[in-house]
């Protein structure tokens, strides 16, 4: 069924399977301002699979929830999800997207265990625009496979390997990381970071080709963890041809950690920096 609107206002409009089946439509709407729901392990909360044009809008203090994949969009193409609320999975990936031109605007919470987003490798021309908090609790706030990734951190974003309450003994890795299994050329990635990148270890970590990192003027890369026997850095180079332009602050602990490292046999990596930047440990 193509171009219907879901409006919720129920506290729980469900509590197993998948409660809202879009798969294969086109032109769907979801609007919630209660609680979507399911209780079932590996059934999201919503599912988007093969859809075109699918909306999504979770409004504030409204919330969705599942076990894993709150919201799975495989294969989707131009979806529109905006969080102002709560979207929280108590598993893995809280959102978990393939696709073509996957929006993503939050200005809530949006926290998983293993990711709070999660692009696929067949995915490609997404955007993700934050403003509020996303986490994943033990790794991997925003985890990026596909090409063309685009993150802008706002200022006033906190996107954090971990919870908010966490101390400098936690162990979590990546507020974001980029990772082309394949090792292809042609993919990329961007981000642009005006508010918090944190996590204890290696805050934003590397693995693709051609990725232009900014973290501008009043913003911070940070890791946490004050472990000298865990070398890490705020920023870690793995793939080829990185850009990396610091106008704010990258700052670590631990007298073997790196506010950037480059990994060996990395080539093409430029470093630039503008204004009054602030490293705390080498590059």
């Amino acid at each position: 069924t193509d171009g219907y609107n879901f409006i919720n206002t129920d506290d729980d409009s469900g509590s197993s399977g998948t409660v809202i089946n879009a798969s294969n439509d086109d032109e769907v709407q979801i609007i919630n301002s209660g609680t979507i729901q399911s209780t079932v392990a590996n059934t999201p909360a919503i599912n988007g699979n093969g859809s075109t044009d699918l909306k999504i809008t979770n409004n504030s203090n409204a919330h969705i929830k599942s076990v894993i994949k709150t919201i799975n969009i495989n294969s989707g193409t131009n979806a529109e999800i905006t969080n102002e609320g709560n979207i929280t999975s108590t598993g893995a990936e809280t959102i978990k997207a393939n696709g073509a031109g996957l929006k993503i605007t939050n200005s809530g919470t949006i926290s998983g265990k293993s990711s709070g987003i999660k692009i696929e490798s067949n995915a490609i021309n997404a955007i993700i625009t934050n403003s509020g908090y996303i986490y994943g609790t033990d790794k991997k706030a925003i985890n990026i496979i596909g090409d063309n990734v685009t993150i802008t951190n706002e200022s006033g974003g906190t996107i954090r390997a971990g919870s908010s309450d966490d101390t400098d003994t936690n162990t979590e890795v990546n507020a974001v990381i980029f990772y082309n299994e394949d090792d292809d050329s042609d993919y990329k990635g961007t981000l642009e970071n005006y508010g918090k990148l944190i996590a204890a270890r290696t805050a934003v970590k590397v693995s693709m080709q051609n990725v232009v990192i900014t973290n501008y003027s009043g913003a911070t890369i940070q890791i946490t963890d004050d472990d000298d026997t865990n070398q890490t850095a705020a920023v870690q180079i793995s793939g080829d041809n990185a850009t990396i332009t610091n106008k704010g602050t990258l700052t670590v602990k631990g007298s073997d950690s790196h506010s950037i490292e480059v990994d060996d046999n990395v080539t093409g990596t430029k470093i630039y920096v503008d204004g009054a930047p602030t490293f705390t440990g080498e590059v």
